[in-house]
């Protein structure tokens, strides 16, 4: 009996202990049991995969300007060997939402790089005649190839170097230039608005782009120029340098070209048919801006026309300074009026749809567009892009697609 009793009280006694472990057991086991499975599942591989997954993958966007080029393809040398080589170097696609702009897919390089051209493309409605060339850097989201990148590798010449030549012309450019305008896109954000959002900057940037459009295309145009490279071409290409018959050479022509492009990209002789009673006499109830583009292209088609008789001429005169500067010289007397030309035709070719939506009196609007030579050339250019041929003929672009 004794030992019964003793059994009752230690069973009595541990009971609440017992008890009050389950508690403490029934408050920590949901926290403890969350806090177990969080800590297992952060370290599963197959969460890993999962975190990994949703990463972004990041591309390369390329800029191609000259105001901006169409229907090109272009590479990463990534062996540097100088090509673009199928299945080894990343190829880019054109991003036709945004102009003049190519993606490399998934890829973002990982050291300095050269930027070469697959395919040339489209500028201006013309089939492009230069193969754009640019550095992009390690780690990149974002380059521009341009002219004047173009210039500096074809011609191997670091960017401090183009830009002491190019600033000789500071003055038809309107400032003195840095080598970071060398990579700037002066159209950038501004091609759909009106022209005369445009800074100073942005015109002296164009105007240095368009004269290195026209200098590497007239250094292609015979041996004696193709062969002038480096420190050659900078004796060329610098006042008071050079010998014998590349003495000043390119310097002279360079000096030409900046004066032609200082007179085209000019926003007093763009706008000066808005004067016009051609203008002033159409029926329209809101007049669409002259846009960047209208600017860019009209100018482009100047010098694309200038650079091109140049061209010939140097073709045919073996690099002749004096036969390059006579066909030049005298085309610079007609660049306003013809400025003010051109201007209508890519106005009236360029907003044709802002017309059309004035409904009231759109037939009015276009009748009287109609009475203007220029004005009605444009409404019938289905391109929207013009040319001035090697007789002087202003015609619509029939054909604007890489032949």
């Amino acid at each position: 009996m004794r030992f019964s009793w003793f059994s009752f009280l230690i069973f009595f006694s541990i009971t609440p202990l017992f008890l009050t472990g389950c508690e403490k057991d029934k408050e920590t086991w949901p926290a403890s049991t969350t806090d177990a499975s969080s800590s297992t599942s952060a370290g599963t591989p197959n969460d890993d995969a999962a975190a990994a997954d949703t990463t972004e993958v990041k591309s390369l966007v390329v800029t191609a300007v000259d105001p901006y080029i169409s229907e090109a393809q272009f590479c990463i040398d990534t062996n540097q060997n100088g090509d673009c080589d199928q299945g080894t170097d990343p190829f880019s696609t054109e991003d036709t939402e945004n102009p003049g702009q190519y993606t490399f897919q998934d890829y973002i390089p990982t050291s300095d790089l050269k930027i070469l051209t697959v395919k040339a493309g489209m500028h201006n409605g013309k089939a492009y005649a230069l193969e754009l060339k640019g550095p992009v850097t390690a780690n990149s989201e974002t380059a521009v190839i341009n002219p004047a990148t173009t210039a500096i590798i074809d011609n191997s010449l670091t960017n401090a170097e183009w830009v002491t030549i190019l600033n000789q012309f500071s003055d038809q450019f309107g400032t003195v230039l840095t080598e970071t305008d060398l990579t700037k896109d002066p159209l950038a954000g501004l091609y759909e608005k009106d022209h005369a959002e445009l800074s100073s900057a942005n015109i002296a940037r164009l105007r240095m782009q368009m004269t290195t459009y026209a200098i590497q295309r007239l250094l292609q145009s015979t041996q004696s120029l193709r062969d002038l490279n480096g420190t050659s071409l900078i004796a060329s290409a610098t006042l008071g340098d050079g010998d014998g018959d590349s003495e000043d050479k390119v310097y002279n022509i360079m000096a030409k070209l900046a004066e032609a492009t200082k007179k085209a990209v000019d926003s007093t002789a763009f706008t000066q048919f808005l004067e016009d009673a051609s203008y002033t006499n159409i029926p329209i109830t809101i007049r669409p801006a002259l846009t960047t583009k209208d600017f860019s292209a009209t100018a482009m088609t100047l010098i694309d026309h200038i650079t091109e008789l140049a061209y010939k001429q140097s073709s045919s005169h073996a690099g002749n300074l004096t036969a390059i500067i006579d066909i030049i010289t005298p085309e610079l007397a007609h660049i306003s009026s013809r400025t003010t030309q051109i201007a209508k035709r890519y106005f009236a070719a360029n907003h044709q749809a802002e017309f059309s939506e004035d409904t009231r009196i759109n037939r009015d609007v276009l009748s009287s567009m109609k009475d203007d030579s220029h004005m009605k050339e444009g409404l019938n250019c289905s391109s929207g892009f013009f040319e001035i041929t090697t007789d002087s003929k202003m015609q619509c672009i029939e054909t604007t697609t890489t032949p």
